[in-house]
């Protein structure tokens, strides 16, 4: 026994011989030198550091290396800590976890959602759709900020609702207001008993219209909307080839609709009555009369009547425009186009104004008469009258009774191929700046720039001119064996009274005037300026010292009162006679 024990103890000393500083004076206990050299001998367990003179219970204790998860990139061994996990991976209860679905995981305890699609909640992404439908951008599962087209985010911001229209939006704040989207509800519409039927989209009725005291509207009359004043101006279409009459109007109104009638009947008119017309256009394949007052009528905002076809009757009995035993006041700009024998037809007895804040446009190519102003009709023109394009005869034609032309307004354009202003029984007034242009093909006959010829036996004529007409094109002089017959005409007077108290000129200098008024007069601040000839049939002029007469080319001024006697048609002039003595 004792010498088993030896051949231990020297087996001991040899082990601890052999151990590396700082191990020194190793004071041996027998108790524990077995298990300890067991431990050391078998490699696990717990090694322990003897330090000389302490027991083995107050020995300095060192633990093996505990390894971390598999996928710990920053690991610490002596307690099996990770820090960080490897790219992928994310850290959570010192375990590296499988990046979730949509995530990005840098090895930190934090993942990253690809926002606004995703968005993250606790250790997942998840995707806005699943949770709120419709939804593409959200911050969290109850806050939506974008939805998938044509939704939009609710006023709460926790669902996608289909988007507000303006129709709903109407419809919600007005009761009166029935809605059309079809044929179908357009009826229904009709025989609602409201007030106010919205137009939205095309819609189309074949059934005849009888509007009465209602307003036919487009989104654009409920501006105060921002849905609706975004919106685009609807189509009505209208009609049937055999209607005669497509809207009827009894003091109703038409607001920022567009009126089409597709259809080629020349008896039909689309738009009839009394009442109101506003931001609106109303169209027709070809009609008599795309609109026609009966009653009276407003054109307010900016309307546009458009014929697309003439009637090609040749009875000249159509109009874009027309006054049929009704008044109309354009208190907005109107513009006629397109086609059609007349213009703005002023019916018998009728009264058509132009109010200061409207314009009248004619954009009708060679139309017959621009504005036709029939017997006992008035034109008063307080805003301006532009011809966009050449009438035949732009304002006037015949008449047999008295009508009344009056132009107010400065800055009236009026292009004429023929004539600009005529009349054969009536008024005619400049009180405003007036350009009249004339407009010829090689070969043509010459224009006429006021035309005012008492025709018939009980005609009584005026004319007045208070304000500067300008012409332009008037270019052609009369031919020497036809000098009454040939070239442009500045002014035409048979009989009637004529009073001069502005400036007519002829910018080309050339054409001709006719004085043959019953009375007629030129005041101190009046000129005829421009002409190439003038004559009458022996009829006085009576001229105020200062009046000014151009022909030839020579200017010369009244030097004192007098009377212009001795211009007939034996005895015309190209130069200016007495008492146009001075100079200008």
């Amino acid at each position: 026994m004792i010498k088993k024990i030896s051949t231990f103890g020297m087996c001991f000393a040899f082990l601890f011989a052999a151990a590396p500083s700082p191990v020194q004076s190793i004071g041996f206990d027998d108790a524990s030198s077995f298990q300890l050299a067991r431990a050391m001998k078998l490699g696990r367990g717990k090694t322990y550091t003897i330090n000389g003179g302490q027991s083995y219970g107050a020995q300095t204790e060192y633990q093996k290396e505990i390894p971390c998860d598999s996928n710990c990139a920053v690991c610490d061994k002596t307690t099996g800590t990770c820090s960080q996990c490897e790219s992928g991976f994310y850290l959570y209860n010192n375990t590296c976890n499988t990046c979730p679905q949509y995530a990005t995981c840098d090895g930190s305890s934090d993942i990253s959602c690809p926002v606004p699609r995703y968005f993250k909640e606790g250790n997942a992404c998840y995707d806005c759709a699943t949770v709120i439908e419709n939804c593409i951008e959200c911050s969290n599962a109850s806050q939506c900020t974008a939805c998938v087209s044509p939704y939009v985010v609710s006023d709460d911001g926790k669902s996608c609702v289909e988007p507000p229209t303006c129709a709903a939006q109407v419809a919600a704040k007005n009761s009166n207001v029935a809605v059309a989207t079809d044929s179908a509800s357009f009826s229904e519409a009709m025989s609602s008993g409201k007030s106010v039927i919205l137009i939205d989209g095309a819609v189309s009725t074949s059934q005849q219209i009888a509007l009465g005291s209602k307003k036919l509207v487009g989104p654009k009359y409920f501006s105060d909307i921002a849905l609706c004043a975004a919106e685009q101006t609807p189509t009505l279409t209208v009609g049937s080839a055999s209607v005669s009459t497509a809207i009827t109007l009894s003091g109703g109104e038409i607001n920022g609709v567009n009126i089409s009638f597709p259809y080629g009947n020349t008896s039909a008119t689309v738009v009839s009555g009394s009442g109101t017309i506003k931001d609106s256009t109303v169209t027709a394949k070809q009609a008599k009369n795309v609109v026609a007052a009966t009653g009276a009528m407003t054109l307010s905002g900016t309307v546009s009547l458009t014929s697309v076809t003439a009637d090609g009757n040749n009875y000249a009995d159509s109009a874009v425009l027309a006054t049929n035993g009704g008044t109309l006041n354009i208190a907005g700009t109107a513009t006629l186009n397109g086609y059609s024998d007349y213009g703005l037809s002023v019916g018998q007895n009728t009264t058509a104004k132009v109010s200061s804040s409207g314009a009248l446009h004619v954009n009708m190519p060679k139309v017959f008469v621009g504005v036709d102003v029939a017997n006992g009709a008035s034109f008063i023109a307080d805003g301006a009258v532009v011809f966009d394009d050449y009438a035949s005869s732009a304002i006037g034609y015949i008449t047999t009774d008295k009508a009344v032309i009056k132009l107010n307004a400065n800055g009236n354009v009026i292009k004429t191929y023929f004539s600009g202003l005529s009349q054969t029984h009536g008024d005619i007034v400049i009180n405003g700046s007036t350009t009249i242009e004339c407009y010829r093909s090689t070969g043509s006959s010459s224009c006429s720039a006021i035309d005012s010829h008492e025709t018939y036996s009980d005609s009584v004529n005026s004319v007045t001119i208070n304000a500067p007409v300008t012409l332009k094109g008037f270019d052609r002089n009369p031919k020497t064996e036809y000098l009454h017959s040939t070239g442009d005409t500045i002014l035409s007077m048979v009989g009637g009274t004529l009073k001069i108290n502005s400036t007519i000129e002829s910018i080309a200098g050339s054409g001709k005037v006719l004085i043959n008024g019953d009375s007629q007069s030129m005041s101190a601040s009046s000129a005829i300026l421009g002409a190439g000839y003038l004559y009458g049939y022996g009829k006085d002029m009576t001229v105020s010292s200062g009046a000014r007469l151009k022909l030839g080319g020579v200017c010369k001024k009244a030097t004192a009162s007098g009377t212009m006697s001795t211009v007939t048609y034996d005895k015309a002039t190209t130069t200016p006679p007495s008492p146009f003595t001075g100079g200008c």
